[in-house]
């Protein structure tokens, strides 16, 4: 009896560290991988079950995953997934009212909901290009915080300047700092996109004008904040999606950008400049291991290619 009872302790004591060592691997967000030829779908389920995370895919992104990972954060991991299968994926915050209305946002992302969704019409917003161009005027007029804060309403995100990650390129959402007086929610939403690769979108009729300061913020937090300021509710989950609905700029948006970019000898004088700069030069060493530690070797290939083909924003003055 006595030996009996030993071993239903050792047991449960097993048990216990196998639950706890998946539950902080789970809020960790750690991922181990073996797939070879595996439909997407399948390791999609595998990576929700490690995660504990919700991962949404749209309708159009299919394909077999061959991939080997051990101990790899879930973004790492992502960034592979997403390119064996011609794709992208973001982090989505819908502010909502209703779990109706998050329902009818995770089909939206899904893209199994019509195009433009009421209720979420602003869901695949493209970048607002006049300010791209205000801020790259800025940096060449070397204005102060042109070159980390730039205009309210500008930002990256996948698919935004600088390709998925925003503006550095970065795969990690980095601690959030904004200070917003008076601003409509939305502009708020997507300037939060420069931090990293997330998709804030407050659900339509969402008006609450939003009067809101913080520094060095989780992005989590920094959602949670604008939702409160916002009068909504916030979720997240993890949205794969297709290169193809990003959203291209028109005509006559890129004839405008044009007209408003500064002048190249101009911007090229104000790089050079920058480069001069101890603290200009950690950040690109900081973007540099970032790039490096999330980014597979094909990637980084074709990051090294961009770079010997030269010329701004392809690799020029650093």
């Amino acid at each position: 009896m006595k030996q009996r009872t030993i071993l239903i302790l050792v047991a449960v004591g097993l048990l216990a560290a196998y639950t706890g060592r998946t539950a902080w691997r789970a809020h960790k967000d750690i991922v181990s991988l073996e797939a070879h030829d595996i439909p997407l779908r399948t390791v999609l389920k595998k990576l929700r079950w490690q995660t504990w995370e919700s991962i949404e895919v749209a309708k159009d992104v299919d394909g077999r995953i061959n991939l080997t990972v051990t101990d790899q954060p879930l973004t790492v991991v992502l960034d592979l997934v997403a390119e064996q299968v011609g794709s992208r994926w973001s982090v989505a915050y819908p502010l909502y009212t209703t779990k109706a209305k998050l329902q009818l946002a995770r089909k939206v992302a899904e893209g199994t909901a019509a195009q433009p969704q009421p209720g979420w019409t602003n869901w695949n917003a493209r970048p607002n290009f006049a300010a791209m161009a205000a801020r790259m005027q800025a940096m060449a007029n070397g204005e102060a915080g042109a070159t980390n804060a730039g205009p309210m309403g500008m930002f990256g995100g996948p698919g935004g300047p600088g390709g998925p990650g925003g503006m550095d390129g970065a795969t990690e959402a980095k601690p959030v700092t904004v200070d917003w007086q008076d601003t409509p929610p939305l502009e708020a939403a997507q300037a939060l996109r420069r931090f990293g690769r997330v998709k804030v979108v407050p659900e339509d009729g969402t008006t609450l004008r939003v009067n809101l300061s913080l520094k060095e913020v989780p992005m989590d937090t920094a959602v949670a904040k604008l939702a409160k300021a916002s009068n909504r509710k916030w979720a997240k989950f993890y949205a794969l999606e297709s290169q193809r609905r990003q959203g291209r700029p028109t005509e006559e948006e890129r004839a405008q950008f044009t007209q408003q970019m500064p002048d190249r000898d101009q911007m090229r004088a104000r790089f050079e400049q920058m480069a001069q700069d101890p603290g200009f030069q950690e950040r690109m060493e900081q973007r540099e291991v970032r790039n490096l530690l999330n980014s597979s070797p094909s990637q980084r290939a074709e990051r090294d290619q961009r770079r010997r083909r030269g010329g701004p924003g392809r690799g020029g003055p650093r």
